[in-house]
């Protein structure tokens, strides 16, 4: 199974965009689905479930009943486009100008189903729906279908329809979503590197015990994050702490493993936080403490593209950050000028309890 790719913005969403298909032969699996937080299923048989279904969407085909939140058809001319999803197969070029149609409809979503060829198929219609509200479906054979489907053309696909035979592979599948958190990482320009008076510093000491070149994604600003180094390197005046990062000022943002951010002052003992290293490879790890006290501080401002971001940091020499070529660089060393990897969010959106809003947001 090769290694996926991918932005934040899909991590995040990984569950919300899987459908555990629901048979006959695995209905008993309706309770597991929704303790392991997975929002979807699909209905794929005669008749409705007597199940607990509650809190779940529920997507039916239109041969079995119409009391589902969205049903899939194989019909272009159905009363209400906007609740239905259009079932294509794809076998030649031509079958391409349904989806268009299906689009140009107002199809809430479109099932395509690629004869032979798969990844061409979807590329090309990705593509073509890029301007219209119609989200792409597709059914996972496999698990070892998912990387494909959730990176072609860096995109991927919207949905994922999989059917698990058991409990086993469900449990099988959220662990991989939980596997599969990848950030883009980008290489910005220090602007700015400045002393500030004393202010609370947070220290994140986690259970797990990190690498060179691992740290954490921390930054003043809710689109703009420095990967912050972990105390894997020692000193003849420190020992190392491989399970900790000191992240900086209580007031700057952490991603967390469920997509959403928390302030600093937030993280306690059991939280759950990501590890990522210098190709933007992500693991979770458990928070076994967060230690505050009172630091010198300094900040250090960056640019990437046209965005920029800062971060309070702690002035130390133990307190790095990572180089474009992913070596680590302490923040008494930084000048303006020097490169250090980052990773920044292109949509600026503003940030309510620690989710994503799309409203207006300005921070410097």
């Amino acid at each position: 199974m090769h290694l996926l790719r991918r932005a934040w913005r899909c991590l995040i969403v990984s569950k919300n965009r899987v459908i555990i298909g629901v048979t006959e032969k695995t209905i008993d699996l309706i309770s597991r689905i929704k303790a392991l937080g997975f929002s979807s299923i699909l209905i794929d048989m005669h008749h409705m479930p007597e199940a607990d279904i509650d809190g779940l969407t529920i997507y039916t085909l239109d041969n079995v009943s119409d009391d589902g939140d969205l049903v899939i058809t194989e019909s272009i001319d159905v009363n209400c486009p906007e609740n239905a999803i259009l079932k294509i197969k794809i076998e030649k070029k031509d079958d391409e100008k349904k989806v268009l149609e299906a689009a140009q409809k107002g199809f809430h979503g479109v099932l395509i189903e690629p004869e032979g060829w798969r990844i061409i198929p979807l590329e090309n219609i990705i593509a073509l729906l890029n301007k219209y509200k119609t989200r792409i479906f597709s059914i996972a054979r496999s698990l070892d279908d998912m990387p494909m489907l959730l990176e072609v053309m860096e995109k991927g696909v919207n949905k994922i329809i999989i059917y698990p035979k058991n409990r086993n592979e469900l449990d099988k599948l959220r662990q991989f979503l939980r596997e599969i958190q990848f950030f883009e990482m980008s290489v910005a320009e220090i602007l700015e590197v400045r002393s500030l008076p004393a202010g609370e510093r947070v220290c994140v000491d986690t259970a797990t015990m990190m690498e060179l070149g691992e740290g954490m994604l921390v930054g003043a600003m809710s689109n703009f994050y420095f990967l912050v180094h972990s105390e894997v390197i020692g000193s003849e005046f420190s020992a190392p702490r491989p399970f900790r990062v000191n992240a900086g000022a209580v007031s700057n943002y952490i991603l967390m493993a469920d997509g959403k951010t928390k302030y600093l002052s937030e993280i306690k003992c059991g939280d759950e936080v990501l590890i990522v290293n210098k190709n933007g490879k992500g693991r979770i790890a458990v928070v076994g403490r967060a230690k505050i006290e009172k630091r010198p501080l300094c900040v250090v401002r960056a640019k990437c593209g046209t965005l920029t971001g800062a971060i309070l940091l702690q002035e130390a020499e133990t307190i790095r950050l990572l180089k474009a070529d992913g070596t680590p660089v302490s923040v008494t060393e930084l000048n303006a000028g020097d490169k250090v990897l980052i990773y920044a969010i292109k949509e600026r959106k503003g940030r309510h309890f620690g989710m994503e809003v799309n409203e207006f947001i300005i921070e410097k």
